[in-house]
């Protein structure tokens, strides 16, 4: 409460600020309409065979006073508008930068404390050889975690900065695909069904390609009951290939379906989030993706869950490659 209250601060001055321009607009155009009455009446005075053109004059007077004060009225709230929009928005921006730096401070500390308790664990302890394995299989798999998360900072930060390049091989996507999934430590222990077609043969950036499906997958992991298939599947036609992952999990409300690209975007607060996760994965796909000339949807699968389809017309990563 108090960080809203912090946050709207500089706004309820702003509002302030525009009040008393407004008012003192409103002031001046009455002196100022006042003070042209005053004259008019004083040159009849002075001069009563001159009252047409002194009436055409006040006219012309006011009808100018109407003019620049509703210009001047209509640039004041334009302006407003503006101002109040980009406080917003940059609000919104300091609010998902501080879900960020609160998430990636979890998923930083998790993995290093859990590596460090099996480090003690087998230097303090006499344990046998097949929980020794178990224990560093384990530190592995953190240790893998802590990488990806590395991985993905890095990816985002040469994203913002255009220092991404792209080196383009050709390759079989049908195995790439296959070995990048079940080499994820993530989906080992998960019901995951691969739909693959075999001999899809073009060229790619295996970089954008592996970061794109690893994302893919860990994001329907991390949102999909533990008991609840996920299917990942690649196919193509003459003109594209298709890969899709497809979840049982919460689906995404309608009205959030077009955050969901955005850079740190989560939904709600990062204290009472229960799901792990930066914000960064799916920026990340969606910006290799379209550096990649493809296309990511996202629609429902019913009756639960979501599906992400991308596509990639192989003309483009034909022309990319030559």
């Amino acid at each position: 409460m108090k960080k809203n209250k912090s946050n709207r601060s500089p706004l309820i001055l702003f509002y302030i600020l525009v009040g008393y321009v407004f008012i003192q607009f409103c002031w001046w155009s009455f002196l100022i309409y006042d003070l042209n009455l005053e004259v008019h009446e004083l040159q009849l005075k002075l001069d009563i065979s001159n009252k047409i053109e002194f009436e055409r004059a006040l006219k012309a007077n006011i009808w100018m006073i109407l003019g620049e004060g509703t210009v001047f009225l209509t640039l004041l709230f334009l302006g407003f508008y503006q101002v109040k929009k980009a406080f917003q928005r940059e609000v919104a921006l300091a609010e998902q930068q501080r879900n960020f730096l609160l998430s990636v401070t979890h998923e930083l500390n998790s993995p290093l404390a859990s590596v460090k308790l099996y480090l003690q664990t087998l230097l303090s302890r006499k344990i046998d050889e097949e929980k020794q394995r178990q224990i560093l299989s384990n530190a592995l798999s953190e240790n893998e975690r802590l990488h990806k998360l590395v991985d993905n900072v890095l990816i985002a930060t040469r994203l913002d900065n255009s220092t991404f390049s792209l080196y383009f091989e050709t390759i079989d996507w049908s195995e790439f695909v296959k070995q990048t999934i079940t080499n994820n430590p993530k989906s080992k222990n998960r019901l995951t069904t691969l739909n693959i077609e075999h001999n899809i043969v073009a060229p790619i950036d295996k970089t954008a390609l592996g970061s794109i499906i690893n994302n893919l997958v860990e994001n329907a992991i991390k949102y999909t009951p533990e008991e609840k298939e996920i299917i990942c599947s690649l196919s193509q036609n003459k003109d594209e290939i298709l890969l899709q992952v497809i979840d049982q999990g919460q689906g995404i409300p309608e009205n959030e379906k077009a955050n969901i690209f955005k850079k740190f975007y989560r939904v709600g607060s990062e204290e009472t989030r229960k799901s792990k996760g930066t914000g960064l994965g799916l920026y990340i796909v969606h910006f290799l993706v379209k550096s990649l000339n493809g296309t990511i949807t996202v629609k429902n699968n019913l009756p639960n869950g979501t599906i992400f389809s991308v596509t990639f017309p192989k003309g483009s990563l034909q022309n990319h490659h030559s």
